[in-house]
């Protein structure tokens, strides 16, 4: 795994919210805002698992929705309509081998 820490944010979307990892070109979808991000942690554990220091990254997310995480860590908002959360992910502990 390359990053320990990696930046995410949660936002309203329609009827639903979305969560996304700025690191890497992940998302997830849940109902209310607990499940999205639950969905991406999720996502990002197995991401983790699966990838190490040796394996490249899947890549960084798009510019705009770079630029979405950093306006919601700037100016967060949570009000009705227009809710957008930032959160860091970290990762797991990577599992211990040669353990018996």
């Amino acid at each position: 795994m390359s990053q320990e820490r990696m930046r995410c944010f949660v936002e309203r979307e329609r009827s639903g919210w979305k969560a996304y990892c700025v690191d890497v070109d992940l998302e997830a979808e849940g109902n209310t805002w607990e499940q999205a991000r639950a969905a991406l942690d999720r996502a990002l554990e197995r991401y983790c698992y699966e990838h190490d220091d040796a394996t490249p990254a899947s890549g960084t997310a798009p510019l705009a929705r770079r630029m979405r995480y950093w306006i919601a860590r700037l100016f967060g908002h949570d009000s009705g309509a227009y809710t957008r959360r930032c959160y860091e992910f970290h990762a797991p502990p990577q599992l211990l081998t040669g353990l018996a």
